[in-house]
């Protein structure tokens, strides 16, 4: 669901995904660096 949210919002014009969170540090940091 993350991902496609995240999907979503680079559609909409002047918005940025700024922050990522997971009980586990790699997927988050998978989500965020897939989602830059």
């Amino acid at each position: 669901m993350a991902n496609t949210h995240a999907e979503e919002l680079k559609r909409i014009e002047g918005t940025q995904l700024v922050a990522a969170c997971d009980i586990v540090p790699s997927v988050a940091k998978e989500f965020a660096t897939k989602h830059e």
